[in-house]
Formats: structure tokens, C-alpha cells, sequence
């Protein structure tokens, strides 16, 4: 549609009137479109209102889960004889939107559990039937999907050398966008052959085997993101598209001349978690090594100090997430030297407190002034997203001190977690404290507590002492998200609020996977997002 050249105001009438004809003929054209268009929007909307996916997709994740459970047994169809007529008629409709759709049969889940035949082997079964297995994979049609295979933590070591059930080692895996296992490096081997080959495969996290992890690199192009159990000096890594790697802290401790080598072997890494060892004389020998791509550095160590010897031998320009430990003026130096160096930006800040009251080239840890020094320096002037972690237990919370709440430390704040191990259930939760701080700050829009308790100490026998009164509720639930998780069990729960504000509007927040899987009693493999406590906000 061309425009209308307006003419001048000392243009003769006749032109003046042609130009106003012009004119409102375009907007005849327009209206009439504008009713066309209009009409098209009207029969639209009447088809998807009239689509029972539509309806289906607006209901939450959890009455989700809870209507597969109910409707997709392959034996019988929901009856108005054992629910009610509503529940039926959701249950019948879900089930024919849900068999239609192949896209919503792509992720499997799997719980494997010991199971002793009197014999001298012992064998693993799913906890449900395998026939429910067979029947999920069949509705995804061959697309590319994921896989997660765990175990329960409980189980004895005799798990870790079973045989995998059939359903899961006749599951085909090279179609496979994601697969996650906990289970051991040996199961592993039986369920990635060799020669397997994995056209899709984007993520994977697995205890393997040194030679196996070649194999997948190499059988696996597209892969981005990998996340290891475990990682032995001979293990490989080459990838020119790897970009986030993790290694688990609580198995494997790599060498720091391992850690440069993947550096240097995986061009594009822009994500590192692993534990380092300290740095030897030869590697101290060898300089300091550039890596430009490096955005996230997360480095832990069994000793404080450590860990930060590793970055007095790095230089990473491009930083702006680093995990590291409280540990002296020392420690605040090779960090002030590295940051000087790099040249880069601190903006994501893990940070933890030394687990000892005596730590390494600390005079005195617990002294308020040695750790605002390392809070209240320059370098972390840019940070907006901080982990403060307490390593020893807490009787109070946030402490005294909590010098994070001093509005002239950390200027730029806007997510803060406070991560707190709790010994006993006698723990005092400062609310006011938390109040004036949100006053304080008012840049910051999440503020989350993470309590984690030992075995002896029972989340939920203890919830009085951490749910706020109504007053305090009301002003903490909109901005301040609370999350609780038992020590050595792997279970989590969720900040129960008082009743009293039930009207206001719910908290989105997920689960975690055994909760999901164990305690609520869901159980079946489900499509939703679960939250790990070793979160990454990176």
C-alpha cells in the first residue's frame, strides 16, 4: 500500500480534494482488512478455545502429573464406576490429547531399585511394571528425547554391580538428546555399547569409565554440555563445541596440569566446575596460562587456600561468574592480583566460609573485620548475584554480623542465597533482620534461603522456628523464597506458608527430583524441570 503525498497548504482546492479522496480510500481499504482480519481472529479463537490441548496446557505441572498417573494405564481406560464423573471426563479427555501427541513421550525417567531372587546374583528392576515402559517409548515415534536412569542412594554396593532390567538396555539410545544416569561407571558400560553412535545427544551426566569418555566425544557431535561422577588422570577430553563441564567434587580431585589441558583441548569452554588439586613446583615452573573464552570458574578444594593458588597461574579476561573461599589477607591478594591481571568483571560471586575455626593464614576467622575485608573489596564492586555459603553450623540466622546486609557492601545486589548448615533444629531466623534488609537494598528482587539440616534434625519437626508469623509473611513471600534439604538423604522440601495467607498468589518453584519421585508418590517419568541443590545460576 503506497503512502498519500500530502500536498502543500498553499496547493490549489482541487489538489488539496484529490489528495483527501486518496486518502479516504486507503482508509476504506484499511477497514475493510481490519474486518477481515478481525473475523479470522473470531474463528481462531473459537477452534483453539474448542481444543482440549489448549484447556490441558493451561493447567499446572503438578494436576499435570497427577492426571497421567491416572490415565494412562495400557490395560483399561478410566471409568465413572471408580472416580468421579469429572475426574473421568478430564482423565478420557487428557488421554486422547496426550496418546496424540508424540512430543510429550520424549522424556523417560527411570527408577531402578535392588531385588534379591534367593540366588547368589542380585538384579535390578524398575519400580514400576515394564510393560508402562514399552508403552511410553512407543508413543514417542523415534523422536529425539531424554533419559534419566538413577538409583537410590540408599541402596547397598551390591547395586553398582547388577545387571540393568532389560527395558532400560533394550531403550535406544541413539536418538537420545539428553541422558542422565546415576548408576555406576560398569552399568554405564553395559548401557552405551561400544561403537554406540549419538547423533543428537546435547547433555550427559554419568559416572564413565576413561575410555569411554573418548568414545562418546567422538560419537557424539552436537555435544555441549557434559557432567562427570567421577574423572581419572588418564581420562581424554577433546571437543571443539564442548562448553560446560563439570566434574563431582565429592569423587574426583583432577591435577591442575589436567585442568589447563582440557582448557586447552576444548577451545569453546565457557563453563568449569571441578576440584582442583594444588598447583606443584612444575606447574608453577610452566606461567601463567590465557584462556579468553572461560566465563565461569567454579573451584573447590578440600583446603581453603587451595584453591585459590590455582588462579595465581590463570588468566581469564572474559570471567564474570568465580566460585571461591574466605581464607586470609593471602588469599584476597592472589585474588585482587588475578582480577588485576585478567582484567575482567566480577558479577556472580560465590563464596564460602572457611569450614575450620582455625583456618589457614587466618588469625581469626570468626573476627567481622577479616570478613568484610574480602565482602567489602573493590573487586566485587560489579557483583548483582551472590551465594554467601556457611560451612559450620548456625544457631542464629542471618548471624549478627551479615555484613551482606550493609547496603554500601556489594552496591549492585539484586539476587542474593544464603546457604546455611544447621546442626539442630533450635535455630533462631532472625525476620526483622531480613526485613531491614529489603529495605536497605532496593535493588534486590530474590533473596533465597537454602537450610540444610543433618539427619538428626527434621525439616518439618522444626518448621515453626522458620515459618514467619502472618505480619512478616505477607512482606516476605513476594520477594524472599525459602527452601529446606536433609543432609545425606538427598530429599528437599519447600517453605511451607501459614494458612492465613493461603489467598495470595503461589510461589512458582519446582521440586526436586527424589522428592518428586519418592515422597510425593508421582513416580512415573515426567516432563517437568526438577531443581538440583548443587544449583547453577551461571
Amino acid at each position: 500500500m503506497s503512502d498519500v503525498s500530502l500536498p502543500d497548504v498553499d496547493a490549489p482546492l482541487a489538489e488539496q480534494r484529490s489528495a483527501l479522496y486518496a486518502v479516504q480510500e486507503q482508509l476504506c481499504i484499511l477497514r475493510n482488512r481490519h474486518q477481515e482480519l478481525t473475523r479470522t481472529r473470531r474463528v481462531v479463537a473459537k477452534s483453539a478455545s474448542e481444543s482440549p490441548s489448549l484447556t490441558i496446557a493451561a493447567l499446572p505441572i503438578e494436576v499435570l502429573d497427577a492426571i497421567f498417573l491416572a490415565s494412562i494405564s495400557a490395560r483399561t481406560r478410566p471409568s465413572t464406576g471408580r472416580a468421579p464423573l469429572q475426574l473421568a471426563h478430564v482423565c478420557r479427555l487428557w488421554r486422547t490429547v496426550a496418546l496424540s501427541q508424540p512430543r510429550l513421550w520424549t522424556s523417560l525417567d527411570i527408577e531402578i531399585r535392588a531385588a534379591w531372587d534367593g540366588g547368589m546374583r542380585r538384579t535390578v528392576n524398575p519400580a514400576y511394571g515394564h510393560n508402562i515402559y514399552a508403552f511410553w517409548t512407543g508413543l514417542g515415534k523415534g523422536r529425539a528425547g531424554s533419559l534419566t536412569v538413577r538409583q537410590p542412594r540408599y541402596q547397598d554396593r551390591l547395586l553398582n554391580t547388577s545387571s540393568l532390567p532389560p527395558v532400560v538396555l533394550s531403550y535406544d539410545i541413539s536418538r537420545l538428546r539428553s541422558l542422565e544416569t546415576d548408576i555406576s561407571p560398569r552399568q554405564f558400560s553395559w548401557l552405551v555399547p561400544r561403537g554406540a553412535h549419538f547423533p543428537n545427544l546435547e547433555y550427559l551426566a554419568a559416572a564413565v569409565q576413561s575410555t569411554v569418555i573418548t568414545q562418546i566425544l567422538e560419537a557424539a557431535p552436537k555435544l555441549r554440555e557434559l557432567r562427570l561422577r567421577n574423572l581419572s588422570e588418564r581420562a581424554y577430553i577433546q571437543s571443539p563445541i564442548l562448553s560446560r563441564l563439570e566434574v563431582d567434587a565429592a569423587f574426583s580431585e583432577i591435577p591442575f596440569e589436567s585442568m589447563t589441558q582440557i582448557l586447552r583441548d576444548c577451545p569453546n569452554l565457557a563453563y568449569l566446575k571441578c576440584s582442583v588439586a594444588p598447583p606443584t613446583w612444575r606447574d608453577e615452573l610452566g606461567g601463567v596460562s590465557t584462556f579468553p573464552n572461560l566465563q565461569c570458574l567454579l573451584l573447590t578444594s578440600t583446603v581453603e587456600y587451595e584453591s585459590l593458588r590455582v588462579l595465581a597461574l590463570l588468566t581469564l579476561p572474559n570471567l564474570h561468574t568465580i566460585q571461591l573461599t574466605m581464607c586470609g589477607p593471602a588469599g584476597l591478594d592472589v585474588v585482587t592480583q588475578f582480577v588485576a591481571r585478567s582484567a575482567c568483571t566480577i558479577t556472580t560471586l560465590y563464596i564460602t566460609e572457611p569450614q575450620n575455626e582455625i583456618a589457614p593464614l587466618i588469625p581469626d576467622p570468626t573476627a567481622s573485620n577479616a570478613r568484610r575485608d574480602w565482602l567489602a573489596h573493590p573487586i566485587f564492586a560489579a557483583v548483582h548475584t551472590l551465594r554467601f555459603r556457611y560451612t559450620h553450623g548456625a544457631d542464629e540466622f542471618p548471624g549478627p554480623e551479615a555484613e551482606y546486609a550493609d547496603a554500601s557492601i556489594f552496591p549492585k545486589l539484586q539476587r542474593l542465597t544464603l546457604d546455611v548448615c544447621i546442626v539442630s533444629g533450635d535455630v533462631r531466623v532472625r525476620l526483622s533482620q531480613i526485613l531491614e534488609m529489603l529495605d536497605c537494598r532496593h535493588e534486590l528482587v530474590s533473596l533465597r534461603l537454602l537450610i540444610e539440616t543433618t539427619n538428626d534434625a527434621d525439616p518439618e519437626a522444626h518448621a515453626d522456628s522458620w515459618t514467619p508469623p502472618p505480619l512478616y509473611a505477607r512482606t516476605l513471600r513476594g520477594r524472599v523464597s525459602v527452601q529446606t534439604k536433609t543432609k545425606g538423604s538427598g530429599s528437599s522440601g519447600v517453605f511451607c506458608w501459614p494458612a492465613s495467607i493461603g489467598t495470595d498468589p503461589p510461589r512458582k518453584f519446582e521440586m526436586h527430583a527424589d522428592v518428586t519421585a519418592s515422597q510425593q508418590g508421582y513416580g512415573y517419568p515426567n516432563a517437568f524441570a526438577v531443581m538440583n541443590w548443587e544449583e547453577d545460576d551461571a
